[in-house]
């Protein structure tokens, strides 16, 4: 036995209620006269529940009662928050000595933390590097206040390198050496700020660190590394991120070594 394609079905299930239409019309109108009226005796309800019987301004609704049984109304932009004003400038007093804080982090054959070789394949190439120190620059630090809590300082780089001992082993041919993977930065330093009692503002936390790094370059002791890595530089994001996280794990340890925070006046 033959059956009805599926889409006929619907539309024979559909024609009563074409059917009722004109029966319906002008009856949306009246809905809507219903609920309007509904929303009225609602608030008129709400209304006369107050115990002195309050009722809302013009243009106010009634949004409840405070525990004393006092009527509540609102307009439509009441619950629109103040915004806080800005915070107060940075004195320059304070950034010269944020400055000076950080200058003392530049230098060159810094320490690095204890780390293990890390080595990589990738099809007739075995690469396994060691970070022995690094060299820091420091330009330009300043900092902006976004709100009452929280702060950025900013750190322009002009030089940070890692300096590597890598061994590299190709079609079966090994060589030793040191290279150095270097690049340019920016910085940033979240902090939070809080207000002293006497009204002051004082540094109080690091919540991250954030190193941008950019274009790299690769030196060193034998040019068939230093080849090697260059090539790597130009087709991978791995080496701008190995120096990132590097460099924003070196910052972090610079900072707590020579307290920073604590160091830093009020202002």
């Amino acid at each position: 036995m033959r059956t009805l394609p599926l889409f006929l079905l619907l539309i024979s299930a559909s024609l009563p209620a074409f059917a009722d239409r004109d029966d319906d019309r002008g009856k949306p109108f009246d809905r809507l006269q219903e609920q309007i009226d509904k929303l009225r005796q609602r608030i008129q309800t709400l209304e006369a529940a107050s115990p002195a019987g309050q009722i809302c301004p013009p243009g106010e609704f009634v949004t409840g009662f405070n525990s004393a049984g006092a009527i509540l109304c609102a307009t439509p932009t009441a619950g629109t928050p103040t915004p806080p004003p800005p915070p107060a400038p940075i004195p320059a007093s304070f950034q010269l000595a944020l400055q000076q804080a950080f200058n003392q982090f530049a230098g060159q054959g810094l320490p690095v933390p204890p780390n293990p070789p890390l080595t990589q394949t990738s099809g007739q190439l075995t690469v396994t590097t060691q970070a022995l120190s690094y060299d820091l620059a420091i330009g330009a630090v300043q900092m902006t206040q976004s709100s009452a809590s929280a702060a950025a300082i900013q750190i322009i780089v002009p030089n940070i390198a890692v300096n590597l001992a890598a061994t590299t082993t190709l079609n079966g041919v090994t060589r030793s050496g040191t290279v150095t993977i270097s690049s340019g930065a920016t910085v940033t330093i979240n902090v939070t700020v809080v207000t002293t009692p006497g009204g002051t503002r004082r540094l109080a936390s690091v919540t991250a660190i954030d190193l941008v790094p950019g274009p790299l370059s690769a030196t060193g002791s034998d040019p068939n590394i230093v080849s090697i890595f260059q090539q790597a530089i130009t087709v991978s994001p791995q080496i701008a991120q190995f120096l990132a996280s590097n460099g924003e794990q070196l910052l972090s340890a610079a900072m707590d070594q020579f307290q920073v925070l604590a160091s830093l006046p009020d202002f």
